[in-house]
């Protein structure tokens, strides 16, 4: 059926009328908020019907809402690294594909009984369809900020648009990349090393006599423990997520921090929260040494 156009003149100003396609927009929902946010995506028709890839990048709203929670800000994510992973070997995988160009594939071999082998005229590469743009990238199942012993591993459809090579993940992928995105963010960037836990000896580790302070991964919050002195076997917690201005802006009068508590990235709170928990612990044993312990 012919699409119907308007019989008039054109406006003043617009531009030559043309069919009218209605699209069906994509929205994210779900995460650590209940909002709906629409998407970037480019949809590829393939033999097996319509695929559609989603653009991801680490300031984009749903994203940020998605693995911090409404209260997030705009640098949260500056710690996650899956992204440019992802791009780097599309980039890889693009330009060298599954063989990773094999010297062997260039050995020729010369024939006695034979006339030379002819040279042939090197040929251009047609422009790739756009379904065969398409690259698998393996990568790990979860950070190893989140599981140091898992060597599961994840293949995930990626697609490189534009010149900048915009990273776009398959839909089905998603959910997958949106938890990773998560995880590595969630539990700080920082990996343990299964080697040394097992045989970690409690001792101190801080400036504080006798205070050992660690990232709990299962709480996501640090934690202070006496191993010695008048306070051995006890234990205090700060979780970057109950740091507040009041707490900057006491370590601020210690100057143990610089800047703002409004102009604070993720690291830096994540950083302030321990430092905030050392000074806490060193008022305690400082008031306990006195001989009166102070609550707070």
């Amino acid at each position: 059926m012919e699409c119907p156009k308007p019989l008039g003149p054109t406006p003043l100003g617009a531009c030559k009328w043309s069919s009218v396609d209605l699209k069906t927009q994509m929205t994210f929902h779900g995460g650590y908020q209940n909002k709906s946010h629409p998407l970037d995506v480019q949809a590829i028709h393939t033999t097996k019907g319509t695929e559609h890839f989603v653009a991801v990048r680490k300031t984009e709203i749903w994203l940020l809402a998605a693995c911090r929670g409404p209260s997030y800000r705009r640098g949260d994510l500056s710690r996650s690294k899956i992204i440019e992973i992802l791009k780097t070997k599309a980039e890889h995988l693009e330009k060298f594909g599954d063989n990773d160009d094999d010297p062997m594939a260039h050995i020729v071999c010369d024939d006695a009984d034979g006339p030379p082998p002819e040279k042939k005229k090197k040929k251009t590469s047609p422009l790739k369809r756009r379904e065969d743009q398409v690259l698998k990238v393996e990568v790990d199942l979860v950070p190893k900020a989140a599981d140091p012993t898992s060597t599961a591993k994840k293949s995930v459809r990626v697609l490189l648009c534009g010149r900048q090579k915009l990273v776009h993940v398959h839909s089905e992928d998603l959910p997958w990349l949106v938890a990773y995105i998560a995880d590595e963010v969630n539990f700080g960037g920082v990996v343990s090393d299964v080697s040394d836990v097992a045989s970690a000896v409690a001792e101190a580790n801080t400036t504080v006599p006798g205070l050992r302070v660690e990232w709990d991964f299962q709480q996501l919050t640090w934690t202070g423990s006496f191993v010695s002195g008048p306070l051995q076997g006890r234990s205090l917690s700060c979780a970057p997520t109950n740091m507040t201005d009041t707490k900057w802006n006491r370590l601020l009068a210690a100057e143990r921090v610089t800047g703002t508590w409004d102009a604070a990235a993720l690291h830096d709170v994540d950083e302030g929260a321990r430092l905030y928990l050392e000074m806490h612990c060193e008022n305690l044993l400082g008031a306990a040494s006195a001989g009166g312990e102070d609550s707070q």
